[in-house]
Formats: C-alpha cells, sequence, structure tokens
C-alpha cells in the first residue's frame, strides 16, 4: 500500500552521528512542514563499511515508495547512491540531497581514504540509479577542504543533479559551525514539490 505522507531519511558522514551539526534542525523544520524524518545512527562510523550501512538504509527505509526523500552528507551520499543501486525494478524512491557528497573514491583521492574504499570499489551503475531515482540535487562549497566540488558536477553529469555551490560553508559540519542549512531544507522542499 502506497504511503501518503512524506518520509525523510537523513543520513550522516564518516565519522559523525544523529545529533551532528544541522542534522536537528534539519529535522525539526522538515517536521514542521509535515514530514515524517528519521535521522538513523550508522553502524562503526569511524571505520564505515558499504554493506552495513545500506543494510542499516534499507531497514531504516523499510519499503521504498516516490514519497521517500534521501538526504545525504559526505559519505552519507554514496551510502545512498549504494543503497538506491540495490532497489528492485518495481521499487524507486522519490528523490535525493546529497550535502558535501562524496562520490568518487580513491582514484580521485589518493590512498588517504582507505577506510572508505568499500563504497568505492565496485563501478557505480548510474543507469540503474537513474531508473530508480528520478529527482537529484548536489549541494556544495567552493572552501571545502574535504569533498572537492567535482564530486558534484560528477553527479550532475551521471544523475542530471541540479548543482548548487555555496560559500564558506566548508565541509557543513560541527567544525564549520554549521548548525543550519537553510539551502538544504528549500533543496529538499524543491524536490518533494516537483
Amino acid at each position: 500500500m502506497k504511503q501518503s505522507f512524506r518520509r525523510v531519511f537523513v543520513i550522516h558522514g564518516y565519522q559523525s552521528h544523529p545529533k551532528d551539526c544541522w542534522f536537528p534542525w534539519l529535522k525539526k523544520e522538515l517536521v514542521k512542514r509535515g514530514c515524517k524524518v528519521f535521522v538513523p545512527r550508522m553502524p562503526n562510523p569511524a571505520r564505515p563499511e558499504k554493506s552495513s550501512w545500506v543494510q542499516e538504509i534499507k531497514r531504516a527505509v523499510g519499503a521504498p515508495d516516490e514519497n521517500t526523500f534521501l538526504v545525504g552528507h559526505s559519505l552519507g551520499a554514496i551510502a545512498i547512491i549504494r543503497y538506491i543501486e540495490t532497489l528492485r525494478k518495481n521499487q524507486k524512491i522519490g528523490g535525493a540531497v546529497f550535502v558535501a557528497g562524496r562520490a568518487m573514491g580513491r582514484k580521485t583521492f589518493g590512498g588517504r581514504y582507505g577506510r572508505i574504499s568499500s563504497f568505492f570499489k565496485n563501478p557505480i551503475s548510474w543507469r540503474k540509479i537513474k531508473r530508480r531515482c528520478k529527482k537529484f540535487t548536489g549541494l556544495y562549497s567552493a572552501d571545502d577542504p574535504v569533498v572537492s566540488t567535482e564530486n558534484g558536477r560528477l553527479l550532475k553529469q551521471k544523475l542530471g543533479a541540479k548543482f548548487i555551490l555555496v560559500n564558506n560553508k566548508g565541509h557543513f559540519s560541527r567544525s564549520d559551525k554549521v548548525y543550519k542549512l537553510p539551502a538544504a531544507l528549500r533543496a529538499v522542499i524543491d524536490i518533494y514539490k516537483k
């Protein structure tokens, strides 16, 4: 049975947690607008593994539908991409927003990111992802020291994602003192209103 209410799942990144940076604020703002919002704690965020993160998203989401929306920060973005790859032919989600979303792995960033290499081991099935989800937005900061804007340009090229570039947000994290993120809220609303 199809659900009529919007569900939003916010997936944190590497070495993060559900109460970190702007996640509680985004949850509160979306709840005010009638969404059901979930921010699951991803397994072992200091040593993340693709399989356990994808399984946790599957567990949290349950039955996906076109009223299901996902927001990923940093490593949470590639976790969402890998989750969408696992959806069956008849399963679709409404959209995804990536904030400083990592979409490229070792070849681009060198061996420093060995702990997250499981997310990038296999090629990404971009065509399959586009069949399971039609609406994507990537939000990036020009001064991000962790994830380059090239990740957003790759998502635009491969998924037709809307690419939003802001200034002075760094990696959109607590160390950058980003506790409210209106651009992410607008991106989610824009996706579910289309």
